[in-house]
């Protein structure tokens, strides 16, 4: 028998929220070895860990929904991330870092491109682990 449009796992869009509050926690939960990962930390959680969520996450939703949700984790996973960071520079005295300086900006924007970026492929290859391919 032939397979029709449709049929399949990929036929039924999931629960796009279990894939959010999957995807999320897991970006969370992997935050604080980056304390401990002097030199490998921007790999560890700007590539590695966006993949790792979105992947663990996609797979509870179809693949559209899947690079959205790796998309949305990684951007909540980076933004903690640059707020703790930046509330760590705000404790140094003086002038020593502007955040809002072309060099600082430039940091926090790769940061997030980097994140959405690895956070879209994990999403879609957890979809397609889902729909068997």
């Amino acid at each position: 028998m032939a397979k029709e449009v449709g049929d399949g796992p990929s036929a039924s869009p999931g629960n796009p929220l279990k894939a959010l509050a999957v995807a999320t926690a897991v970006d969370l939960v992997l935050l604080p070895p980056i304390f401990v990962l002097w030199v490998f930390w921007p790999v560890y959680y700007l590539a590695f860990v966006p993949y790792v969520g979105g992947r663990l996450g996609g797979r509870y939703v179809d693949r559209g929904t899947a690079v959205r949700v790796g998309v949305v984790a990684a951007l909540i996973g980076v933004t903690v991330l640059v707020a703790i960071f930046l509330s760590f520079l705000a404790l140094i005295p003086g002038d020593a870092f502007d955040p809002f300086e072309p060099i600082g900006l430039s940091i926090v924007v790769g940061s997030y491109l980097v994140s959405i970026l690895f956070g879209a492929i994990g999403g879609r290859h957890g979809a397609s682990l889902r729909d068997g391919g």
